[in-house]
């Protein structure tokens, strides 16, 4: 798909939702199955494998630090101003 075929959203942005959903620097604890604690990395929206309800900006999940997963990747934003 062309960059900037769509109009972009109301941040200005083009193109955030269907590809992948985005790893985000923020934490949030859980417990493991052991009864520790451990940081988990929030991941935001929806990717091309998830159904269209899940597949939004407002969706949010959590992902251990350092798995993988061909779902989730992150989006590099550059401030020009």
């Amino acid at each position: 798909m062309p960059v900037n075929r769509f109009k972009p959203n109301r941040f200005g942005m083009h193109q955030m939702h269907g590809n992948v959903a985005e790893w985000c620097e923020d934490l949030t604890q859980t417990r493991s199955i052991f009864g520790g604690l451990r940081n988990n990395r929030i991941v935001r929206g929806g990717s091309f494998y998830q159904t269209t309800s899940e597949n939004r900006s407002a969706s949010r999940s959590s992902m251990r630090q350092g798995a993988r997963s061909p779902m989730v990747g992150f989006r590099p934003v550059w401030n020009l101003k």
